[in-house]
Protein backbone atom coordinates (compact mmCIF):
# COMPACT_ATOMS: atom_id res chain seq x y z
CA UNK A 1 0.00 0.00 0.00
CA UNK A 2 2.85 2.43 0.67
CA UNK A 3 3.98 2.20 -2.97
CA UNK A 4 0.59 3.54 -4.13
CA UNK A 5 1.15 6.81 -2.26
CA UNK A 6 4.56 7.23 -3.89
CA UNK A 7 3.01 6.69 -7.33
CA UNK A 8 0.36 9.37 -6.74
CA UNK A 9 2.97 12.13 -6.86
CA UNK A 10 4.09 10.95 -10.29
CA UNK A 11 0.55 11.32 -11.62
CA UNK A 12 0.19 14.95 -10.49
CA UNK A 13 0.26 17.58 -13.24
CA UNK A 14 3.19 19.97 -12.84
CA UNK A 15 2.22 23.43 -11.59
CA UNK A 16 2.13 26.18 -14.18
CA UNK A 17 4.17 29.32 -13.75
CA UNK A 18 2.15 32.31 -12.50
CA UNK A 19 1.85 33.91 -15.93
CA UNK A 20 1.98 30.77 -18.09
CA UNK A 21 -1.23 29.90 -19.95
CA UNK A 22 -1.58 27.04 -22.42
CA UNK A 23 -4.06 27.63 -25.25
CA UNK A 24 -5.61 25.20 -27.73
CA UNK A 25 -7.77 26.60 -30.57
CA UNK A 26 -9.97 24.63 -32.95
CA UNK A 27 -12.62 25.42 -35.58
CA UNK A 28 -15.50 23.21 -36.65
CA UNK A 29 -18.98 23.23 -38.16
CA UNK A 30 -21.80 22.36 -35.76
CA UNK A 31 -25.56 22.47 -35.39
CA UNK A 32 -26.67 24.80 -32.59
CA UNK A 33 -30.07 25.40 -31.06
CA UNK A 34 -30.78 29.00 -29.99
CA UNK A 35 -31.82 29.26 -26.33
CA UNK A 36 -31.32 33.02 -25.87
CA UNK A 37 -30.22 35.48 -28.55
CA UNK A 38 -28.56 38.75 -27.54
CA UNK A 39 -28.20 41.70 -29.87
CA UNK A 40 -26.44 44.22 -27.63
CA UNK A 41 -22.68 44.52 -27.92
CA UNK A 42 -20.86 42.56 -25.24
CA UNK A 43 -23.75 40.17 -24.55
CA UNK A 44 -23.34 36.50 -25.36
CA UNK A 45 -25.82 34.11 -26.93
CA UNK A 46 -26.94 31.05 -24.95
CA UNK A 47 -26.87 27.96 -27.17
CA UNK A 48 -27.17 24.19 -27.08
CA UNK A 49 -25.31 21.66 -29.20
CA UNK A 50 -27.62 18.83 -28.15
CA UNK A 51 -25.60 17.97 -25.06
CA UNK A 52 -26.84 18.18 -21.50
CA UNK A 53 -25.21 21.52 -20.72
CA UNK A 54 -26.03 24.89 -22.30
CA UNK A 55 -23.15 27.24 -23.12
CA UNK A 56 -22.62 30.87 -24.07
CA UNK A 57 -20.94 32.12 -27.21
CA UNK A 58 -19.93 35.41 -28.75
CA UNK A 59 -21.70 36.05 -32.08
CA UNK A 60 -19.25 37.53 -34.59
CA UNK A 61 -21.33 37.04 -37.75
CA UNK A 62 -22.39 40.67 -38.19
CA UNK A 63 -24.13 39.91 -41.52
CA UNK A 64 -26.45 37.42 -39.79
CA UNK A 65 -27.11 39.74 -36.83
CA UNK A 66 -27.83 42.65 -39.20
CA UNK A 67 -30.25 40.45 -41.18
CA UNK A 68 -32.13 39.70 -37.98
CA UNK A 69 -32.08 43.36 -36.89
CA UNK A 70 -33.37 44.46 -40.32
CA UNK A 71 -36.21 41.91 -40.20
CA UNK A 72 -34.89 39.84 -43.11
CA UNK A 73 -34.46 36.82 -40.81
CA UNK A 74 -36.91 36.07 -38.01
CA UNK A 75 -35.75 34.07 -34.98
CA UNK A 76 -38.09 32.00 -32.84
CA UNK A 77 -38.00 29.21 -30.27
CA UNK A 78 -36.43 25.97 -31.46
CA UNK A 79 -34.56 27.54 -34.39
CA UNK A 80 -31.39 25.72 -35.37
CA UNK A 81 -28.25 27.24 -36.87
CA UNK A 82 -25.47 25.47 -38.72
CA UNK A 83 -22.40 27.47 -37.71
CA UNK A 84 -18.66 27.65 -38.05
CA UNK A 85 -17.38 28.06 -34.50
CA UNK A 86 -14.01 28.62 -32.89
CA UNK A 87 -13.26 27.11 -29.50
CA UNK A 88 -10.41 28.57 -27.45
CA UNK A 89 -9.51 26.31 -24.53
CA UNK A 90 -7.15 27.75 -21.93
CA UNK A 91 -5.27 26.11 -19.09
CA UNK A 92 -3.73 28.53 -16.66
CA UNK A 93 -3.08 29.06 -12.97
CA UNK A 94 -6.80 29.72 -12.39
CA UNK A 95 -7.84 26.44 -14.05
CA UNK A 96 -9.38 25.25 -17.29
CA UNK A 97 -11.77 27.42 -19.34
CA UNK A 98 -13.28 27.48 -22.81
CA UNK A 99 -14.54 30.40 -24.92
CA UNK A 100 -16.80 29.73 -27.90
CA UNK A 101 -17.18 32.17 -30.80
CA UNK A 102 -19.66 31.83 -33.67
CA UNK A 103 -17.63 32.96 -36.67
CA UNK A 104 -20.30 32.47 -39.33
CA UNK A 105 -23.88 31.26 -39.58
CA UNK A 106 -23.96 28.92 -42.56
CA UNK A 107 -27.62 27.94 -42.47
CA UNK A 108 -30.72 28.95 -40.47
CA UNK A 109 -33.46 26.35 -40.00
CA UNK A 110 -36.64 27.80 -38.44
CA UNK A 111 -38.19 25.73 -35.67
CA UNK A 112 -41.69 24.26 -35.88
CA UNK A 113 -44.41 26.87 -35.54
CA UNK A 114 -47.93 26.38 -34.25
CA UNK A 115 -50.58 27.03 -36.87
CA UNK A 116 -53.40 29.46 -36.12
CA UNK A 117 -56.75 27.78 -35.50
CA UNK A 118 -58.86 30.65 -36.76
Amino acid sequence: MREAKVDQAALMMPALEDDETLTETSQREVWLRIVVSAFRDGYKWRLSDGGEKLFTATMEDTDFVNSVMDGKVSLSANDTLKCLIREDQKLGPSGLSKDVTVLRVIEHIPGAKQMKLI
